[in-house]
């Protein structure tokens, strides 16, 4: 077998590894869920400005005041283009944050990904392209085939579910396997490439990219926002990128093995990070209220 047949078995892996995660999303969502924005219009138009203009803008900003290599700089603009997923669903909810926002953010922010993703990647291969450099990105081209591999999986897990009740009950199951899949497609290239991990500019970036995020988030959400379950699922749905869409996204369409290496560092940065913000919250709500 050769190199480039295993190389479209692993992107083929993580590939149906990510479909499966947005099945699972679409499993959870209904309707109703991308109407909820009316219900709570600053808050949701705030997460939406997060996730779609910040955090491309503030990653920019991490790639020049850094100067961050070419394929590095690209790495994290991708990384800053793919909204948050379940995972950050279900650390928000440990915070103590608005679940239902949550929802509607991760639903909104989802579908539009699409479209968003490849615009940013677009313009980070025009902007950060070295000497000799030749990447070039179909832009509708990528949208498809981002849009068939997030959007239809969550149309469908929303479909069957109101057929099928029960597969709610598997949900977990499903996205546990979807995200095991993406994850060994990490560790086999971390293998294969184990030099990637050597960069500290990398890890410093994807820090700088999580910890910025959540901070600006959490201080917008406090000076615009009056409930402090909003706030905290701002700060998490900003804060946290959906790791396995960008994995998905380098492996299957720019397909350079050192854009990889910001994802590879954020990976256990947000993790500590997230899981790190929702204890400190939960200790904050059994504190007792000073009368």
């Amino acid at each position: 077998m050769t190199e480039a047949q295993i190389g479209e078995i692993v992107t083929n892996i993580a590939t149906t590894g990510l479909m499966l995660i947005m099945f699972s999303m679409g499993i959870m969502l209904r309707v109703r869920d991308f109407l909820n924005v009316v219900k709570t219009p600053l808050a949701s138009l705030l997460g939406l400005i997060g996730q779609i203009l910040l955090l491309p803008i503030i990653a920019f900003g991490i790639c020049y005041l850094m100067e961050l290599p070419s394929l590095l700089a690209i790495g994290l603009m991708v990384l800053s283009a793919c909204p948050g997923g379940p995972t950050s669903n279900a650390i928000s909810m440990i915070a103590g944050g608005d679940t239902a926002l949550s929802i509607t953010l991760t639903a909104l922010s989802g579908i539009v990904a699409f479209i968003t993703v490849p615009l940013v990647m677009s313009f980070s291969l025009t902007y950060f392209q070295m000497a000799g450099m030749q990447l070039e990105l179909p832009f509708i081209e990528t949208a498809m085939r981002i849009f068939f591999t997030t959007v239809v999986p969550v149309c469908l897990g929303m479909y069957l579910s109101g057929k099928f009740s029960n597969l709610k009950n598997y949900r977990q199951t499903i996205f546990r396997f979807g995200f095991g899949l993406v994850i060994t497609t990490s560790l086999l290239l971390l293998v294969a490439r184990s030099e990637l991990l050597g960069s500290a500019q990398a890890m410093f970036a994807a820090l700088a990219l999580n910890v910025s995020m959540m901070g600006l988030a959490y201080l917008l959400g406090s000076l615009l926002l009056k409930q402090e379950t909003q706030v905290r699922t701002i700060t998490v749905e900003v804060g946290l990128q959906n790791v396995s869409l960008a994995i998905v996204v380098i492996l299957t369409m720019l397909e350079i093995p050192e854009m990889f290496t910001p994802t590879l560092f954020y990976l256990p940065i947000a993790y500590v990070t997230g899981f790190g913000f929702a204890y400190l919250m939960r200790k904050r709500d059994q504190q007792p209220v000073e009368a």
